[in-house]
């Protein structure tokens, strides 16, 4: 979806070289000349949009990128190197073709008209236009004030799979399949002092107000369903053991009459035991809730010294931390993405303001990824929280094409503000609305996926990069056309 859109601008330049007569090795040497360059500006920031997913903590997502990278860099290679020289070997012997303009062509013909005359509409009322982008934008932004995130791995699940079905069945008539684990160490988990630190803790869990309803319910963390070496003990005493020699043959009987396998909750050395709650999926903030109430409870009861230590882990912590990893892993890949292909920008064109309006149509694409995001109340999760990086990397490559057709024709053609724009749109708009067809097709086909978490990021994608081409046709023009005329007066 992204690599096809390099060879369609150098084929488009082709043939409209080929239209002014020329012959196709020239044909080819131009269009590799001009629009090449283009082309290496889109393909090296939308690299770049890629491996800023490296920084991640998440692997998926730096091998994600890394992929994504290397693939880009292929169909790059194959656009400038392959594609002209094909082209040479098929048309070196024939003449001059008259090929088909694109006024000829209704469609097409109405589709340049229509992008020109936006354009110039934007252009001649550009003020205007930037203030309701600029609202447009911020209401985007104070919509994605509000976003959640998602890290459970239930939303990548199929709800429809058989073995999904069965795995809630069995929640509904044998409770909580998830579980919340909490390691003890400590030198003698078997002495009165530390069981009477483990009852401690388990009692700070489930006496949290946190985990308890206005009716005194238990919410998260049920005392039926915590397997500890504390509660071993109460159900076969009715109270913990007073000595360590009492604890022993508390467990020796365990094994020999209940044929309770004790090695699952303390290790040989004693000096390592487990605390296990089972506990039901209630959703992502549930899981921040139940987290939050084990890691208080662990550290209230290690404050006195020499007191067993707790470490807490399980779907609870696990999606809790990752919730936190995927909000920092947008901002920290969004912001890297940004520098380095406005960086590259500026270099290329040797200035700051075309650099700058080139990469402003992804302002507009993120804001809307944002804003849909948020109204249709979707979650930032693991496949969605790549978006943003994606499309600076994607979508700035509509803003480069017209930057540099538009540089073309006011320095190498001479051409005037207004008229420039007229001519970049008209000459590099049906190549641009081709490329993000194919592009938010690709990115669309996944709305057919059975997975939840495909389809969004699959959707929003599409929608993101195809805000990116309007603004990269309708909106940036008239940025372009106020750079052109500062320099015309600033030289005046």
């Amino acid at each position: 979806g992204i690599d096809i859109a390099y060879s369609i601008h150098i084929l488009m330049r082709y043939y409209e070289e080929r239209d002014k007569g020329a012959g196709a090795r020239e044909s080819a040497t131009s269009a590799v000349n001009t629009v090449g360059v283009a082309v290496f500006l889109t393909a090296a920031t939308t690299m770049f949009g890629f491996l800023s997913f490296s920084i991640s903590d998440v692997p998926p997502i730096v091998e994600f990128g890394l992929l994504c990278l290397a693939g880009v860099f292929f169909g790059y290679a194959l656009s400038v190197f392959l594609l002209p020289a094909a082209l040479v070997l098929r048309d070196r012997r024939r003449d001059t073709v008259e090929r088909r303009r694109v006024e000829s062509h209704r469609l097409l013909d109405w589709v340049d008209r229509g992008l020109a005359r936006l354009s110039m509409l934007a252009e001649r009322h550009r003020k205007v236009v930037w203030g309701v982008t600029l609202l447009l934008v911020a209401g985007c932004i104070a919509l994605a004030a509000g976003l959640s995130t998602a890290a459970d791995m239930r939303s990548f699940v199929p709800q429809d799979m058989p073995s999904y079905e069965i795995f809630l069945r069995l929640e509904d008539h044998f409770g909580g399949q998830d579980t919340a684990v909490a390691l003890v160490e400590g030198e003698d988990l078997l002495s009165p002092e530390s069981l009477r630190s483990m009852d401690a803790f388990i009692g700070e869990v489930l006496e949290d107000p946190r985990n308890l309803s206005s009716e005194g319910e238990e919410v998260y963390f049920k005392g039926d369903r915590v397997s500890s070496l504390s509660t071993i003990f109460k159900a076969l005493e009715g109270k913990l053991p007073s000595s360590r020699a009492e604890a022993e043959a508390a467990l020796e009987r365990a094994g020999a009459e209940y044929g309770f396998d004790t090695s699952a909750l303390i290790g040989p050395d004693g000096e390592k035991a487990l605390i296990v709650f089972d506990i039901f999926f209630l959703g992502e903030e549930a899981e921040k809730e139940m987290a939050a109430i084990l890691s208080d409870g662990a550290n209230e009861t290690m404050i006195s010294p020499g007191s067993p230590r707790y470490r807490v882990t399980g779907m609870p912590l696990i999606i809790s931390d990752t919730m936190d990893k995927l909000f920092s892993t947008q901002i920290e890949t969004s912001l890297l993405a940004l520098a380095l292909c406005l960086l590259l920008v500026v270099l290329i064109f040797r200035s700051f303001y075309y650099g700058l309006a080139s990469i402003s149509v992804v302002f507009l694409a993120i804001a809307f990824e944002l804003g849909i995001l948020r109204l249709m109340g979707w979650p930032l999760d693991i496949m969605t929280v790549m978006i943003a990086s994606m499309v600076i990397g994607v979508g700035i490559d509509f803003g480069i094409h017209v930057a540099h057709r538009f540089r073309e024709e006011v320095y190498a053609n001479g051409v005037e503000a207004a008229e420039a724009v007229n001519a970049t749109v008209r000459n590099v708009g049906v190549a641009l609305i081709s490329a993000a067809v194919t592009t938010c097709g690709a990115f669309l086909i996944l709305a057919i996926s059975s997975l939840s978490a495909l389809r969004r990021f699959g959707i929003i994608t599409a929608i993101a990069l195809a805000s990116a081409c309007f603004a990269a046709l309708v909106l940036e023009p008239s940025f372009l056309a106020s750079i052109a005329l500062r320099k015309e007066k600033k030289r005046a």
